[in-house]
C-alpha cells in the first residue's frame, strides 16, 4: 500500500504573483474577472502597454486562466525582454500547466537578469522538487536561503528535498530552522513529524504531530501522521481514530488516499478484534 502524502510542499513564493502600477489601487476591483476587463480597457487604447499586459496576466493567473495568463506574460516579454519578473510570472502559469520544462527555463533567465532574486531561486527549486530532483532542488533552495536568510518556506521545501534524498537529520535540521524563523506554521511540524517518524523517534514525531494539530485542530495530514505513528506504537485504537479525523478533514473526498485510509481503518480493526480472542 502506497504511502499517505504527509510531507507537502511550501509554495508561498510560488504562487505570488508580480504586479505592477498601472493605475491607482483604488480603482482596482478585487475579482480577477473584472480586473481583467479594466486591464482589457487600458489594452484597447495601448496594446503595447506592458505593465497592463503584465497585470492582466496576472488577473488571468488568479482567476485560473493559465493559457490566456501565459499569452499576455508572452506578449509583454516580446515587447520588453529584459524584466525578469515577467518570466518568473509567466514560469508560475507553466508550472499551474505542467510544463516544467518551461518553466525551468523562464526561471533560468529570470535569474540571469536579475542573480539577486532569492524568489527566481526558490521556484526553480520549487520545479526541481516536483519533479523528483532532489540534489538540484537543494541546490537552488540552498542559493535562495543565502539571498535571504529569513526565508521560511526555502527551509521547509529544502528540507522535504533532504528528505526525498533520504538525508533525514539534514531535513530534520531545515525544519526545525523554519520552526524557529516562523512556529506558528503547523505543516512544518507536520513534516518534521514525518521526518521524525522515518528517523524511528516516535516520541518526537508524536510531539510534533499534536502540536501541528493545536495549531489546526482540521489539519487532515497530521492526523494521518499521527495514525500511523500510534500504530507504530501499537495504540490500535487511537490510529483508528486518527485515521477516522483524517477522513473527516481532508477537503478531497475523491482522493485514492481517502480509500486507502478506510483500508487503514479495516485492517487495524481486523488486528484489535483479533486481539481480543
Amino acid at each position: 500500500m502506497r504511502k499517505f502524502p504527509f510531507s507537502i510542499i511550501l509554495i508561498i513564493a510560488l504562487l505570488s504573483i508580480l504586479f505592477f502600477s498601472s493605475c491607482s489601487n483604488d480603482a482596482l476591483p478585487e475579482d480577477p474577472q473584472k480586473k481583467v476587463r479594466a486591464y482589457t480597457k487600458i489594452l484597447k487604447k495601448n496594446s503595447e502597454d506592458v505593465v497592463a499586459l503584465n497585470n492582466r496576466a496576472g488577473a488571468y493567473y488568479e482567476n485560473g486562466q493559465y493559457l490566456e495568463a501565459i499569452e499576455d506574460y508572452s506578449k509583454a516579454i516580446q515587447l520588453n525582454p529584459e524584466v525578469s519578473d515577467f518570466y518568473l510570472n509567466r514560469g508560475l502559469a507553466y508550472v499551474r500547466t505542467g510544463q516544467f520544462d518551461r518553466a525551468v527555463l523562464d526561471y533560468t533567465i529570470a535569474i540571469r537578469l536579475n542573480p539577486d532574486s532569492y524568489v527566481a531561486y526558490y521556484n526553480l527549486g520549487d520545479v526541481y522538487y516536483m519533479t523528483g530532483l532532489y540534489e538540484e532542488a537543494v541546490e537552488e533552495y540552498t542559493k535562495a536561503i543565502d539571498l535571504n536568510p529569513t526565508h521560511t518556506s526555502a527551509y521547509s521545501n529544502r528540507g522535504l528535498a533532504f528528505k526525498g534524498m533520504g538525508k533525514m537529520e539534514e531535513a530534520i535540521a531545515d525544519y526545525t530552522r523554519a520552526l524557529e524563523l516562523n512556529p506558528e506554521l503547523p505543516i512544518n511540524y507536520n513534516n518534521r513529524g514525518n521526518a521524525y517518524v522515518s528517523t524511528g523517534n516516535l516520541s518526537a514525531a508524536l510531539r510534533d504531530f499534536n502540536k501541528a494539530l493545536q495549531l489546526d485542530s482540521n489539519y487532515a495530514l497530521a492526523y494521518s501522521g499521527r495514525g500511523f505513528t500510534y500504530e507504530k506504537m501499537g495504540k490500535l485504537k487511537e490510529a483508528i481514530e486518527d485515521f477516522r479525523n483524517f477522513l473527516r478533514f481532508t477537503p478531497d473526498k475523491d482522493s485514492p488516499f481517502v480509500y486507502q485510509a478506510q483500508a487503514k481503518i479495516a485492517e487495524l480493526q481486523l488486528k484489535l478484534e483479533s486481539n481480543h480472542l
